[in-house]
């Protein structure tokens, strides 16, 4: 086969194809290219009926564009922005196309480190809010704090939390530039990205003997580090902690669940299901924690955050406190393609185990506390640490 004659005129391949449709019904067809046969049979060629019948229109603007435009183009940046649009008009508020590059910058997020400066926020009313500041971070060391909305990065505003976290975040030594509004009032911010350690799992033993963990988010390495801290605890003899789950955005599904398979005897932990009604139920297995605990959440905790409050809940192994959760309940796939990008697409909805729907809805604590920012009394902590005193 003489690879070189067909790649250079693909359309006169395709053209032939749809001949050979109109002109035979036998199962299957022989055309020749330039000395060259191709054998197709009925089910290809229903396949490329159904690829020009979608991207037929693609491929004549393209010819278009490369035979007759005056103006030149990027042909990477410009396959990279069809594939952006094609993503971006799905009725989908998670989807997007990330390029090479992206795709490399987001599993690099999941690691253990990073470079940037070190905030967590989300999108509430229309405005990225910060839910956390790292201790030690170059944002705190320029006085941005929980509470602050993110109007710009560089002069830019963003509609795409993703797009806008890739700007924050860029080669440690250079700048960014956000323009932040807190309580009326709008300003500029200069910051110097630097490499940020992220541990997903912090701990400590209150004064009042408990131990508490708190999970910024799940990532690759959050259930090993959670397993950790556990150990610590019971060779220190621990017996009850507070699990801190408050402005802890999601992750990985499969970390959430291999917590909550520590926390939990046999049970069902979620369910799952696809476009096709498809259900997938994850159980825990007979192993669990003889540490009582209880969960802490808030308006910010979403998405993972939700999987294993709820499977908590509703399997009875701790209470819940605090306030309605955020209300995420699909769960997205990043799927890799040939030349190294990837789509995220909404895959699935979840459930918790009793089958509640928690998409737009969240999850209701077992008490639910507000915490009063006008003091510096942590009522949601004291709460759970009244609790487990019972």
């Amino acid at each position: 086969m003489n690879d070189k004659k067909l790649s250079k005129k693909k359309s006169i391949v395709l053209a032939f194809i749809i001949g050979a449709v109109v002109a035979l019904a036998s199962v299957f067809v022989f055309f020749s290219v330039i000395n060259d046969y191709v054998a197709v049979d009925r089910t290809e060629i229903e396949s490329v009926k159904q690829i020009i019948g979608n991207l037929g229109k693609y491929y004549e603007i393209d010819n278009e564009i490369e035979s007759k435009s005056l103006y030149s183009r990027d042909d990477e940046e410009y396959k990279d922005n069809v594939c952006r649009a094609m993503v971006g008009l799905l009725d989908d508020d998670y989807a997007r196309y990330y390029s090479v590059e992206e795709y490399e910058d987001w599993k690099q997020s999941l690691r253990s480190s990073y470079s940037g400066i070190g905030i967590t926020y989300s999108l509430a009313d229309d405005k990225y809010k910060i839910i956390e500041v790292a201790i030690g971070s170059p944002a705190e060391s320029a006085g941005l704090t929980t509470g602050d909305n993110i109007l710009e990065v560089d002069s830019k505003k963003y509609d795409d939390i993703d797009v806008m976290s890739e700007n924050i975040m860029g080669e440690a030594g250079t700048d960014v530039t956000l323009t932040i509004e807190r309580d009326s009032k709008i300003f500029d911010v200069t910051i110097t990205r630097s490499k940020i350690d992220t541990k997903t799992v912090t701990s400590e033993i209150l004064d009042s003997g408990e131990g508490y963990i708190k999970i910024s988010s799940f990532g690759i390495e959050t259930a090993n580090e959670f397993q950790k801290v556990l150990l610590e605890f019971k060779n220190k003899k621990i017996k009850s902690m507070v699990i801190d789950l408050r402005n802890n955005p999601g992750g990985l599904v499969s970390s959430c669940v291999d917590i909550a398979d520590t926390l939990l005897p046999e049970s069902k932990v979620l369910v799952t299901k696809d476009k096709n009604d498809k259900k997938d139920i994850y159980n825990s297995d007979t192993r669990s924690t003889n540490i009582k605990y209880v969960i802490l959440v808030n308006e910010n905790s979403a998405s993972a955050s939700e999987i294993m409050s709820a499977a908590v809940q509703d399997n009875k192994g701790g209470l819940i406190i605090g306030t309605q959760t955020y209300g995420k309940g699909v769960v997205q796939e990043n799927i890799e393609l040939s030349d190294g990008s990837a789509v995220k697409l909404t895959t699935m909805e979840y459930f918790s185990p009793d089958g509640d729907v928690i998409d737009k809805v969240g999850v209701t604590p077992d008490f639910v506390i507000k915490d009063n920012l006008k003091t510096n009394k942590d009522e949601q902590l004291a709460k759970a640490i009244e609790l487990l005193a019972k």
